[in-house]
């Protein structure tokens, strides 16, 4: 759309019926952002090679590269890339190759600094105060309650 000042969202996240419902909340809640979406790092890394997004919010966990490789290579590719996790992950859990990951990506977004937004028990307009933060460059953690 020529003039369209609405942000534009990448969220990555195999889980369909996710991505199905941040995309009805989003255009219930903030008609301004546009989301796209992927369910696979290496489609993700290709949306954002291909267009321009205002934020990518990725999942930990989901096929072809994880969470944080695809955080890791779109900082190489592009530094000024707006980007924070969403995940339903948190320790605890006893899947021990997500802890594995989980660990990484605490480590990586404590190095590069990202937001982080833990899918839980939140109300809905929190997840559009994280987009919206993470937008402007701030660090911002969001957790269930």
């Amino acid at each position: 759309m020529e003039g369209d000042t609405r942000m534009k969202l990448l969220m990555v996240n195999d889980a369909q019926l996710l991505l199905k419902g941040f995309l009805s909340l989003l255009k219930a809640l903030a008609p301004d952002i546009q989301m796209d979406s992927a369910t696979n790092g290496d489609d993700a890394l290709r949306l954002c090679r291909e267009g321009r997004y205002d934020v990518v919010l990725t999942d930990l966990d989901h096929p072809g590269l994880n969470g944080v490789e695809l955080a890791e290579q779109i900082l190489r590719e592009n530094k000024r890339q707006r980007l924070g996790f969403v995940t339903a992950w948190a320790p605890g859990q006893k899947d021990d190759r997500l802890k594995e990951a989980y660990a990484q990506m605490e480590e990586f977004i404590h190095r590069a600094h990202l937001p982080v937004f833990t899918i839980g028990n939140v109300e809905p307009r929190r997840f559009v105060q994280f987009v919206r933060a993470v937008a402007k460059r701030k660090r911002h953690r969001i957790e269930s309650t």
